[in-house]
Formats: C-alpha cells, sequence, structure tokens
C-alpha cells in the first residue's frame, strides 16, 4: 500500500486502523482497503484527496497460504 501524492499521516490513522482490522478478519487487501476507504469517506465527505491518494500494489491472499 502505498501513495499517490504526499498525504499528511496524521489524517489516515482510522482509516489505516480500519484497513489492518479487516485484513485480520480474512479480507483480500484489495477489498480490506476498499471497504476503509468507504468508512472514511462515509465520515469525512469533503477529504476525497487523503484516501484517494492510497494505492495498492499487488494484493493478498485472504487466507495465509500454507505451502512453504
Amino acid at each position: 500500500l502505498g501513495t499517490l501524492w504526499p498525504v499528511d499521516d496524521r489524517k489516515l490513522p482510522e482509516l489505516m486502523a480500519d484497513f489492518h482490522r479487516s485484513l485480520l478478519h480474512g479480507d483480500s487487501a484489495a477489498e480490506a482497503l476498499r471497504k476503509a476507504q468507504r468508512a472514511y469517506l462515509k465520515k469525512n465527505p469533503g477529504a476525497c484527496c487523503d484516501w484517494a491518494s492510497l494505492e495498492l500494489i499487488g494484493d493478498l491472499p485472504a487466507e495465509p497460504s500454507t505451502v512453504h
């Protein structure tokens, strides 16, 4: 997960907590980011430049791999 432009770290802690919480509940990284961005947008309707900067590169499986 990265940003397309500089974002003040103090603006996104709740979004990042939601993202990681979704990962821990088994969502893929893409789904976790989508949920976190939607929740952030709902709480902060005018803050598009914050959540919109996040870009997922690759994805994690919803279940950790057991193959070594």
